[in-house]
């Protein structure tokens, strides 16, 4: 049974509204810290993520796809859904950015392994040609592949932290061996 607790909020010049809550729900409300720009933040499966950009349980990782044999290979490519790019990352992104990424020029980016906690530097751009895609180059088989042990249809997570100004990365399925 929880403690009835009773929090005053006062609005205007002396009015104000009595309202009870559980104490379980005061030390959910004040449990998460405040960012800088004033959202808070809420660990979800080990993963900071931002309060408020959906319920709780919501899942932060915006984009997600299966490692193909090609993305394995040394000198590979981390090949992202162009949708997802243009959905959820490109409007996060300055104008100068986006431009430079429209004309294929490769822009430095940071990439945050949310379950080794490191941070890595790749360089992110778009592809030209026919068949024209986003994704990370670099030493992507070197930080990501060869130190994660990635494997042929491993499940990866991406999603764009606004207030780090960084990707953020996890494995969130391995693929079953058999």
């Amino acid at each position: 049974e929880s403690e009835k607790v009773s929090t005053e909020l006062k609005l205007g010049c002396g009015s104000y509204i009595n309202k009870k809550r559980t104490a379980n729900e005061n030390l959910a409300n004040s449990s998460l810290p405040a960012t800088s720009s004033g959202n808070k933040r809420m660990k979800l499966d080990g993963h900071q993520v931002e309060k408020g950009e959906g319920p709780i349980g919501f899942d932060p990782w915006l984009i997600k796809k299966r490692i193909t044999d090609s993305e394995l290979r040394g000198g590979g490519r981390l090949r992202l859904p162009q949708l997802g790019v243009k959905e959820h990352i490109l409007p996060n992104w300055d104008k100068e950015c986006v431009d430079r990424i429209k004309i294929g020029e490769r822009v430095a980016v940071t990439v945050w392994d949310c379950d080794t906690e490191s941070k890595h530097q790749l360089l992110f751009n778009k592809a030209t040609g026919t068949n024209a895609t986003y994704g990370f180059i670099g030493q992507w088989t070197e930080k990501f592949v060869s130190r994660r042990g990635l494997k042929e249809d491993d499940e990866i997570g991406l999603y764009w932290d606004r207030i780090n100004k960084r990707f953020c990365f996890s494995i969130l399925n391995r693929a079953s061996s058999d």
